[in-house]
């Protein structure tokens, strides 16, 4: 960019000599028009770089931002440069969208809870995707809140958009808790139509095989197979189905997830193991190494979590809509023990990286073993 900046410089410098220098050569009879060309060496530069700021695709905003050391990506510029476009458009629904989507990914519920009730407040209730997010984060600070205000919003997302993934997950453990197993049963079967993920299917034919057996059922073959097929992962029962793991599956619900995911194994060589103390935080980012910009996906584990860890990445875990797993065939993992527990890398911080395919199956090893300067 900047060799470009330097050539329009020189091509509008050009332009201006051609135009100035007639006028500062007096005609017979007269005096240089100093007035016009004053006026036309300065305006025409100003007005070149006005015209093309306002024009251009080129992110001016985030030219500024510097590279986070260690490859990590500039989230908390991201959500900085959000904040202050929305001080100036209060009324952007999808920017308060991203700015509760990304507090929520990176475990900052108070503020995803702030950034969904400002998206509420300009929908009134009406918009599925604000009513089921704002629920699944008030219940992130406040499980309670599943059996009051957060099951009012599950019920308005539902009358919204009655194939809503989160609504319906939610929806299914608010109508278990309650004692109301066949309207839970039938919540979780909708989610499941709707073609989620292997690993979340599973969860959801263990839980309708459990529920079945508490309304005196015969089970479904097909079911009991798709949860024996996921051993461990389907192993919690409904009333646990709202608990995220280690790092939420992302506030696009269950059925977002659909897509490429990539298995992980995060673990730290024997030569930093000492400096692992359990007071850091563990960052796993995917990033596009062809275009900088926020992580195509982002997980964030409670401090103390030990290593190694097996993780998965998918849609469901992307901060921005538009910027996602889906959108590339090959990835850059980075995994990151941030001693101040911020995302944004600093000296001192553990980190590893790896390329990783898409089209890959297996678990790839990201191995902790260098330290940012």
């Amino acid at each position: 960019m900047t060799t470009f900046l330097l050539l329009a410089a020189l091509m509008v410098g050009v332009a201006v000599l051609v135009l100035v220098r007639p006028l500062l050569l007096p005609a017979v009879g007269s005096r240089p028009a100093l007035v016009t060309a004053i006026v036309l060496g300065l305006g025409v530069p100003l007005a070149a770089a006005a015209l093309y700021y306002q024009f251009s695709n080129f992110s001016w905003e985030d030219a500024e931002l510097p590279a986070a050391q260690g490859g990590a990506p500039s989230v908390p510029q991201m959500l900085a440069r959000l904040e202050r476009r929305l001080k100036d458009h209060p009324d952007n629904l999808s920017d308060w969208m991203m700015l509760g989507r990304s507090n929520f990914v990176l475990k900052d519920y108070a503020k995803a809870v702030d950034a969904y009730e400002h998206a509420y407040r300009l929908t009134g209730g009406s918009n599925a995707d604000v009513d089921a997010s704002l629920a699944e984060a008030l219940a992130m600070t406040d499980r309670q809140t599943l059996t009051g205000r957060g099951a009012e919003l599950l019920d308005q997302a539902l009358k919204a958009d009655p194939k809503n993934p989160r609504a319906l997950w939610y929806g299914g453990v608010v109508a278990y808790n309650a004692g109301n197993r066949e309207l839970a049963r039938s919540r979780f079967v909708a989610v499941l139509d709707l073609d989620p993920p292997v690993e979340v299917a599973r969860t959801l034919a263990a839980q309708i095989n459990r529920i079945d057996g508490e309304l005196g059922r015969k089970p479904d073959p097909k079911l009991v197979a798709m949860a024996e097929a996921g051993g461990d992962a389907a192993a919690g029962g409904p009333g646990a189905a709202a608990a995220p793991d280690a790092g939420p599956r992302g506030p696009a619900g269950p059925g977002a997830a659909a897509g490429p995911v990539v298995r992980l194994k995060v673990s730290v060589s024997p030569a930093l193991r000492s400096r692992i103390d359990g007071s850091g935080t563990l960052f796993v980012f995917a990033q596009d190494p062809d275009a900088p910009g926020p992580p195509l996906a982002v997980r964030r584990f409670e401090p103390g979590q030990p290593l190694p860890v097996e993780l998965e990445l998918s849609t469901a875990d992307a901060m921005v809509p538009s910027r996602t797993l889906a959108k590339v065939q090959r990835a850059r993992i980075v995994a990151r023990y941030s001693r101040s527990g911020q995302p944004l890398a600093d000296h001192g911080d553990l980190f590893g990286e790896v390329s990783y395919e898409l089209s890959r199956s297996d678990r790839a090893p990201v191995v902790i073993d260098q330290v940012v300067p």
